[in-house]
């Protein structure tokens, strides 16, 4: 099915493909291997299969096991980006693949995760490569490398995969006016370039294991913000040019021929540089005045080398304060969604009950309802709209004939929703619109949008 979409998608999708038939298959005969040896893992030592259906009764550290948490997620992702990149399949390595492994990483947080601790108990042997837990225990070798596997790695593939893809046509410039006209100092690269040694020894100063999960955590956190607006965002800050005059401003050129101006808001010179002082300062109580010194002057020279505008330094610095709150941030939205969600309203108007919390459900059906004609195109809206009330209609007709929803509940299905979608798709050509050969993929594309986004429109709208 993944091989089905990525070679539909490719029709559509105008983004450069990374072509290495070598390196491709390598990585994916690594994955399926990794694959086979947990799956033998646990049916020799769990007992058991390796679904979630029939989970093993006995829990596995053997193996892959004794290094990895989910040795076959990670396996199964290497074999996709893998095949994308041996088969120069552009989908296959900016959507199927990052689906495949969001996808896995929503199954382990939002199940497996939790039936793990529910089946073995909370206190499970942990991996050699795994998040240190949050203890005063001396720091280990294992999570020293645990800071390169799970930081230092991802975020060369994320970087590098930034500067690969480019800038978006037609990118807006985050220069302020004035900025472009002030003069570039070539000395500044000092600074800049110090980031890179000092948040690199950053990762092997903690001193605890507490204190190197706390960094680990921030740092990955730091990535799931940025890279999004990376990729996301048409955002770019092409550096301001200069003649060179001298050995700093010879690197600092050689820098800049090795990156891009579509990975810079936010700036992660800032980000990174901050974190590190937060590291290094947990460490040596007094070096926190001169590490957040540091950390200022390096905000300073990405102005003055001409790398970085205002707003890239502000975006970094914004999204430092986010990490170092997420804890807090995320109490106060998980309270608000906890009071939303308790909060029960309905009205009457003779034999029809009106749910308050239906409102979520509507407005998940609007957005998702404007992301899907945005992807058709205005060309196509009739049988957007078709489909989706083929949907609305398939769903109460489900609920009442198969799912029977409690009285508490919206009386509509998911699965009935889903194939009254399919039906309305399939249908289409009996009803006037186009049946040739270059129609059928815009029907299948909607009913294929339609199925993607009903799972935000599920989660937004269960109550």
């Amino acid at each position: 099915l993944l091989v089905a979409w990525a070679r539909s998608a490719d029709r559509f999708i105008e983004l450069p493909a990374l072509e290495s038939p070598a390196a491709g298959w390598s990585i994916a005969a690594g994955g399926v291997s990794l694959m086979v040896w947990a799956w033998t893992a646990l049916v020799r030592d769990g007992g058991g299969l390796p679904m979630n259906a029939f989970p093993p009764p006995r829990f596995v550290a053997s193996g892959p096991y004794r290094f990895l948490a989910h040795p076959i997620y990670v396996g199964f992702c290497a074999a996709v980006f893998g095949c994308a990149i041996a088969l120069a399949s552009p989908s296959g390595l900016w959507i199927v693949g990052p689906a495949t492994a969001l996808a896995c990483v929503a199954l382990v947080l939002g199940h497996e995760a939790a039936d793990l601790r529910r089946r073995f108990g909370p206190d499970l042997p942990r991996p050699l490569l795994s998040l240190p837990p949050d203890t005063t225990e001396p720091v280990r070798g294992g999570d020293r490398a645990a800071g390169v596997v799970f930081v230092a790695g991802p975020w060369l593939a994320l970087y590098g995969a930034a500067m690969f893809l480019g800038p978006a046509p037609g990118a807006i410039e985050t220069w302020l006016p004035f900025e472009r006209r002030l003069p570039v100092i070539e000395t500044a690269e000092i600074l800049y370039a110090s980031t890179y040694p000092v948040a690199v020894a950053a990762l092997f100063i903690p001193g605890t294991r507490g204190e190197a999960r706390k960094l680990l955590v921030r740092a990955l956190l730091a990535m799931a913000v940025v890279f999004p607006v990376y990729f996301l965002l048409p955002l770019v800050t092409p550096p301001r040019l200069f003649v060179a005059s001298g050995w700093w401003g010879q690197v600092l050129l050689e820098e800049r021929a090795h990156d891009s101006m579509a990975a810079a808001f936010p700036s992660f010179h800032v980000v990174w540089s901050l974190l590190a002082a937060g590291a290094w300062s947990a460490r040596f109580a007094k070096a926190r005045a001169p590490a957040y010194g540091w950390a200022a002057l390096v905000a300073l020279s990405c102005l003055a080398t001409g790398m970085h505008s205002i707003a890239d330094v502000a975006a970094g610095a914004l999204v430092f304060l986010t990490v170092v709150s997420a804890r807090r941030i995320w109490k106060v939205l998980h309270g608000a969604a906890e009071r939303v969600a308790n909060h029960w309203t309905e009205w009457r108007i003779g034999p029809l009950r009106i749910l308050g919390y239906g409102a979520w459900a509507a407005l998940a059906n609007a957005a998702a309802l404007c992301i899907v004609s945005a992807m058709m195109g205005p060309p196509r809206l009739g049988l957007v709209y078709a489909t989706a009330a083929a949907g609305l209609v398939g769903a109460f007709v489900g609920a009442r004939l198969f799912e029977h929803p409690a009285k508490e509940m919206r009386p509509f299905g998911f699965y009935g929703g889903m194939f009254g979608v399919w039906a309305a798709a399939a249908a289409s050509p009996l009803f006037g619109l186009p049946s040739a050969d270059a129609e059928r993929p815009s029907r299948w594309r909607c009913c294929g949008s339609g199925g993607r986004e009903s799972d935000r429109d599920r989660s937004a709208g269960r109550g």
